[in-house]
């Protein structure tokens, strides 16, 4: 998977690239693969569905995108990574959302499109049913 995020962080030109993931035991999503962090407090971090901008994503199944941090309302991954555009995909698992995989960005710039990312959704979803 880590080779993989580094490809979409080269693909798009990103600063940060990650996937968080439902974890049905810990009944919380949490970041699992990231490439491009500053530190490692991502991983100590643990969302509830439809809290936050990973856990809206999730609920919603609708990528969202956030031209700049203040649009993402003090979310604790952007504070911390200090990032300022970002995009989330959800990234399907059956019938139901499992995953989100975030594109991050520590400058303002004008993110992707879906033609640009799409392909990136696919390949992270059907790495993920590998693992």
């Amino acid at each position: 998977m880590e080779g993989l995020l580094k490809e979409i962080k080269s693909d798009l030109q990103a600063d940060v690239v990650a996937v968080a993931e439902w974890k049905k035991k810990e009944a919380s999503i949490q970041w699992g693969y990231a490439t491009g962090m500053n530190n490692k407090r991502y991983r100590h971090m643990h969302i509830l569905y439809g809290l936050g901008i990973v856990g809206k994503v999730m609920q919603s199944g609708t990528p969202m995108y956030y031209l700049t941090k203040e649009e993402t309302g003090k979310d604790p991954l952007v504070n911390a990574e200090s990032l300022e555009s970002l995009l989330l995909i959800p990234i399907p698992s059956g019938s139901s959302l499992s995953s989100v995989l975030l594109i991050g960005y520590r400058v303002r710039v004008d993110l992707p499109q879906e033609a640009a990312w799409k392909k990136w959704q696919e390949r992270v979803t059907e790495a993920l049913k590998g693992e």
